[in-house]
This record gives C-alpha cells, sequence and structure tokens, in this order.
C-alpha cells in the first residue's frame, strides 16, 4: 500500500495538462468501480444489504472518494506538495481522537505519542517548504481544504470501521462507497461547472490505469483490511510514509538530495511506527 500510493503522485502529476483534476477524480472512480462491479457479479459476492448500511456507504464515498480529494486538489493550487502531504499525515492523530469519539475507543497513549513523533518527524523532512511557506490569505485557504479534506479522510476510514463493525466484506463495502464516491465528484464536478471533456493521449489513459486499478482497487483494498486487522490508528500510520517513498523515487528519477533534517526526520518517522507497532514478547513462567 505505502509503495503504491507513495507512487501514485507521478500517476496524478501525468493526468495534469487537459482535463480538470475534479473530473480526472470522476473518471478514476468510475474506472474502478466498473471493474469492481464485474468482478462482484462474476464472483458472486454479497450485494444486497439493507437501506441503513447502503446510507452508511454513502456517507463513506462522500467522504473518502469526493471530497477528501476535491478538497486536496484545490489545497494543491496553494500549497507545495510537502506541506500538503503533512497536511493529510495529521490523519494519524484524527483517527485515534475520531475513534474515542464515535466508537468510545480508548485513547492509547502509545499510539498517540507515536503519530505525534511520525508527524514531527515528517515535518523535519518538508520543513524547508514549511518555512518557506508565505503567510498569505491564499496559503491559509488552501491549508484549511487540506485540513478539511483530511478530516473527511478520516470520517471515511470511521466508516470503514463502521463496515467492519457490522460484518460487512470489505470488497462489497468498498464497491458501493466507491459506486457512490463517483456519483458524488460527478455532481460535485457539475456543480463546479466543468466541461466534460477527455484526453485519450496513451500518458493519460496510462496514468489513470493505474490510478484507477493499483492505487484505488489495490490499494484502498488493502488499507480497509489493515483497518479491519491491525485497527485505524496503526493503519493509518502508513500515510507518513507515502511523502517519503515520493522522496525517494524523487532521490532517483529528479535528482533529489537529502538534508541532515530530512535524514533525521525519516530515523523519527521510522521510529515512531516501530513505537506503533511494537509489542513485547510475552516470558513464559
Amino acid at each position: 500500500m505505502v509503495l503504491i500510493w507513495g507512487t501514485s503522485w507521478i500517476g496524478i502529476k501525468l493526468q495534469l495538462g487537459i482535463v480538470p483534476p475534479e473530473l480526472s477524480v470522476v473518471y478514476r472512480f468510475m474506472i474502478a468501480s466498473i471493474i469492481l462491479w464485474v468482478f462482484c457479479l462474476v464472483a458472486k459476492k454479497q450485494l444486497r444489504f439493507s437501506t441503513r448500511n447502503h446510507a452508511f456507504f454513502a456517507l463513506h464515498g462522500f467522504f473518502q472518494f469526493c471530497l477528501n480529494y476535491q478538497f486536496f486538489y484545490i489545497a494543491t493550487e496553494s500549497l507545495t506538495s510537502g506541506v500538503v502531504s503533512l497536511a493529510l499525515s495529521t490523519i494519524t492523530v484524527m483517527n485515534i481522537m475520531n475513534a474515542a469519539i464515535i466508537f468510545r475507543q480508548p485513547i492509547s497513549t502509545k499510539g498517540l505519542i507515536a503519530a505525534l513523533v511520525g508527524l514531527l518527524g515528517l515535518a523535519l523532512v518538508f520543513w524547508p517548504e514549511v518555512q518557506n511557506a508565505q503567510n498569505s490569505s491564499r496559503t491559509w485557504i488552501g491549508l484549511t481544504f487540506a485540513m478539511l479534506g483530511t478530516l473527511f479522510a478520516s470520517l471515511g476510514t470511521m466508516s470503514a470501521v463502521r463496515h467492519n463493525k457490522a460484518n460487512i466484506p470489505i470488497i462489497s463495502s468498498t464497491l458501493f462507497a466507491m459506486t457512490y464516491g463517483a456519483l458524488f465528484s460527478a455532481i460535485f464536478a457539475w456543480l463546479h461547472g466543468t466541461p466534460l471533456i477527455m484526453d485519450w493521449s496513451v500518458r493519460y489513459v496510462a496514468s489513470m490505469l493505474y490510478l484507477a486499478i493499483p492505487a484505488t482497487i489495490v490499494a484502498f483494498g488493502i488499507y480497509f483490511f489493515l483497518i479491519k486487522n491491525i485497527g485505524a490508528d496503526k493503519a493509518s500510520y502508513a500515510t507518513l510514509f507515502f511523502p517519503i517513498v515520493a522522496l525517494t523515487v524523487s532521490t532517483i528519477f529528479e535528482n533529489y538530495h537529502w538534508s541532515f533534517l530530512a535524514i533525521m526526520g525519516v530515523v523519527l518517522v521510522l521510529g515512531g511506527n516501530v513505537m506503533i507497532l511494537y509489542k513485547p514478547r510475552r516470558t513464559q513462567a
């Protein structure tokens, strides 16, 4: 999941140009939904659910596959990629807090400290970008959209937690949430006045397929599986690694140079990861 989402920025970068970003989001989740529908029908997966469950599927899709992406695209118009990555990574703390509020889940002191250590590490990695961010209304508006996008992503994660508690198969809940998300994104693009256009170049189509299949179907499937098996707080810690993978790729292909602060930041991110996942072995008497 980290490797896929850590390189998905390449696909997003290749899409920029002819098709507006908000419409690319519609295409991405529409293609992913169609593929999932075909798979679920052929594999005869459970597709009948109550109206109440569909309401939660729609809520999940609205938060995770619509507002989350649309708000982050708006944020990127005003913020550097480093600041946006830092904003997104606050989901580790938001998930801990939202799980406590919504599901009355006890707050893990170790998990909260690990998340804060990881965020500090990521802040060090992107410190030059944070330091150079202009103190303007445009920057603050962009940061507001980025934080709202993160909040919606966290609420989407809470929806996935709810599906697990209701014993709904991951692939079925993902299918309907993604379908509703594509529909809501299409409405968002229409309300935004976005013209319906398509870029049939190999560059755009190939990047779209990468984003729709590995970066959506596979990565989100793994993410929701991790939420079910290790919890939302631990699963969301992976967001701290996406920018590091992206910078590693940039080091190889774009000659990115690591500073001392960036190296120390990576050490802190790794340290926080060890802290949140480590379980001491029980010794038998």
